[in-house]
């Protein structure tokens, strides 16, 4: 699955972004040096939005007349959310990590839609990794 290899992320402390992403994802942010601030993030293959991000991109090259950031965000909410089970927690994440307001209703759709299709194959995550605690 691809990588996305460069996305902007606007924030107006990107101290504060920096700490959010690496606390809550495990990335590596570093600010490089220049005239002008830039931050490079470093993920591993692994991670949820990562993978979402591959799926919006592929899904870009079959409906290559829709915006390309958008794709991402979709396939970024609707892969952490099938993964998960947990539709509502993959919203907020994606949707703080995009600020994509524009987005909402397209967001929370995607991200109901996947649980829901999830539950069909696999049990709740969070159920599951609890049952291993209390057998």
């Amino acid at each position: 699955m691809s990588r996305f290899v460069h996305v902007d992320i606007a924030a107006d402390d990107p101290k504060r972004a920096a700490d959010f992403y690496q606390s809550v994802f495990g990335w590596k942010v570093q600010e490089l040096p220049g005239p002008e601030p830039y931050w490079l993030v470093s993920t591993d293959a692994s991670d949820s939005a990562a993978i979402g991000a591959g799926i919006g991109n592929a899904l870009h090259q079959i409906f290559g007349g829709m915006q390309l950031p958008m794709l991402i965000a979709l396939g970024m909410v609707g892969y952490l959310a099938a993964v998960t089970q947990s539709p509502i927690t993959a919203f907020v994440i994606v949707i703080e990590m995009i600020n994509g307001h524009a987005l909402v209703l397209s967001l929370m759709a995607t991200a109901l839609i996947s649980s829901q299709v999830s539950r069909l194959f696999a049990p709740p995550l969070y159920e599951a990794l609890a049952q291993k605690y209390l057998l």
